[in-house]
């Protein structure tokens, strides 16, 4: 989306906000930690959130940290009170819908107009 120009991005914006999606979003304080561990930190909150307890499956964008976020989810289902979903990682190449997550976050965090097209698919929005 970021070779998009301005009008397209935000055209773009407003047709994902009227999908039937439900987006939760995460944000990890620069001062609650640092960058590479802020990812697990959101991972870990992902047990907070009621609706992955009727979710049959997580699929996460392939990342450097792949060999972490096992470790991390993997710790997070057996602790977890329910049946955790599973969970994969893909490429964004071949699962578009991975490009959602990205752009919510992304205009939710521009704010203004930007959040206000994405806003009605915010479920949730969990600061750590």
């Amino acid at each position: 989306m970021y070779e998009e120009s301005r009008g397209r991005q935000y055209s773009i914006a407003r047709e994902i906000g009227q999908l039937n999606v439900s987006a939760w979003l995460i944000s990890v304080a620069n001062t609650t930690c640092k960058q590479p561990d802020s990812r697990f930190l959101a991972l870990e909150a992902l047990v907070e959130i009621r609706a992955l307890q009727e979710s049959r499956i997580i699929v996460l964008e392939n990342s450097n940290s792949m060999r972490r976020d096992n470790r991390t989810l993997n710790e997070i289902s057996r602790n977890a009170s329910y049946q955790f979903p599973h969970y994969r990682h893909m490429n964004s190449r071949h699962e578009p819908l991975l490009w959602l997550p990205d752009i919510v976050a992304w205009c939710y965090g521009r704010g203004g107009l930007w959040r206000d097209a994405v806003e009605p698919l915010v479920d949730e929005v969990i600061e750590l």
